[in-house]
């Protein structure tokens, strides 16, 4: 669809699809030159705590108090529950981090964060569910 698009000419017809181009992503084998990423995803932290170490899926060794954010972002949500986020395992509707700010980056670039899935851009670009809050700009 959009790579037909990009090439023109005898590869359009009277309608054409736009396909992944709709993100601001080209096809495999095509440049991305004048498109620009139209998503990115950022979770929203939902709270700060204090811990031992240990729990589901975020075991480290040190056994001091550590601070910890729980964000809201999981695999409800459409992200995949082992791509290292440079974190720990998600669950379904959070993840924790020891990073602290009100929003964290999950996905800033489809193309990146599909290859750590083991995945297309297609993919992780299409599987964010209805459930994850948008926010349009201009």
């Amino acid at each position: 669809a959009s790579g037909g698009l990009l090439c023109g000419g005898e590869y359009l017809s009277d309608g054409v699809r736009a396909g992944i181009l709709l993100y601001g992503y080209c096809p495999q084998g095509f440049k991305a030159e004048g498109f620009k990423p139209a998503m990115k995803v950022y979770a929203r932290r939902l709270q700060t705590t204090r811990f031992i170490g240990g729990g589901i899926g975020y075991n480290f060794a040190d056994k001091n108090y550590q601070s910890v954010s729980a964000y809201r972002c999981g695999y409800a949500d459409g992200f995949s529950r082992t791509v290292p986020l440079g974190e720990k395992t998600l669950c379904m509707d959070t993840f924790l981090s020891e990073k602290d700010g009100d929003l964290l980056a999950v996905m800033e670039n489809a193309d990146e964060y599909a290859k750590r899935c083991g995945t297309i851009s297609y993919e992780v670009l299409t599987k964010v569910t209805k459930r994850s809050e948008r926010v349009y700009e201009r």
